[in-house]
């Protein structure tokens, strides 16, 4: 088991190197990112049995945005665990992934196109979260009106290896020619943000007129957020919300006693094993 967990991370760090190809230069030109404050509070460190990568949240605390090559590992039963860390410290369980229907874990060729997932949490996160707007993009919005290229301005921020644990942005990069795979279902973008192992699953933002409003979902591979993918993450959120305002409503009569003990406060044991279910939907 431990050696098809290398061959995978292997396979996935050959994926960021192809990623890196599209960026230009060294990455000091990258800064410190003030993780307590808009619209950084909305990016968290998500830790994997092997390595990190980083997630941001959406309109829910307890919903958010990440790569698939993040969590491919437990897709397959290699890794069980993964953990989201708030600026204090708390750690939050990772207890469902959602995942597009066309990403292949096995397919490096294709999976880039579908790279992107969505992570639900044990409980809300506490604290300062900024949470991103989503706008879809679309090939066409890197096309102007004279039928010519353009690029769009957007940040980037991400918990890279190399950081020790400190938030990092590159606070002025580009997203540009769209590629589509093969099947003309799906495309991913170019850009020239300096990306660095870590950096996996974060988003990127337009500045500018578009401030604050989450257009890619997932470098590195850059993966545009379509209007689907949205759609899912605001039906997933509001499901999930209803599932907690039905646990919070204990009906008791004057005998009872009303505790309103939600499923993260329950004793956790010293095991490593999470039970984290996975769900392949259209997205």
């Amino acid at each position: 088991m431990k050696s098809i967990r290398k061959a995978f991370f292997a396979a996935a760090l050959s994926s960021l190197a192809v990623a890196q190809s599209f960026a230009h230069g060294f990455y000091d030109d990258r800064v410190d990112a003030p993780a307590d404050q808009a619209p950084y509070s909305g990016i968290k460190p998500l830790l994997l049995e092997e390595g990190n990568c980083t997630l941001q949240f959406g309109a829910s605390r307890q919903v958010a945005t990440t790569a698939g090559h993040c969590v491919e590992m437990i897709m397959l039963g290699v890794e069980s665990r993964a953990i989201v860390k708030d600026n204090k410290g708390q750690t939050y369980r990772v207890t469902k992934i959602y995942i597009p229907k066309q990403f292949d874990p096995r397919d490096t060729s294709s999976k880039m196109y579908f790279d992107k997932a969505i992570l639900v949490l044990d409980r809300p996160m506490d604290g300062a979260v900024n949470q991103f707007r989503m706008q879809a993009t679309k090939p066409e919005d890197f096309v102007d009106k004279n039928n010519h290229q353009r690029s769009i301005d957007v940040e980037q921020a991400g918990y890279p290896y190399t950081m020790n644990g400190t938030l990092s942005s590159n606070p002025d990069c580009k997203l540009f020619d769209p590629r589509f795979n093969k099947e003309k279902t799906a495309f991913v973008l170019s850009h020239d943000c300096k990306i660095i192992p870590g950096d996996s699953g974060s988003a990127a933002w337009g500045i500018g007129t578009n401030v604050q409003r989450a257009i890619v979902t997932s470098l590195n591979f850059a993966v545009p957020l379509t209007q689907s993918f949205i759609d899912a993450y605001n039906n997933i959120a509001a499901n999930i919300e209803r599932e907690e305002q039905e646990k919070n409503f204990i009906p008791y009569s004057s005998g009872m006693i009303k505790v309103g003990m939600k499923s993260g406060d329950m004793p956790r044991t010293g095991s490593t094993q999470q039970n984290i279910e996975i769900y392949r939907v259209d997205m």
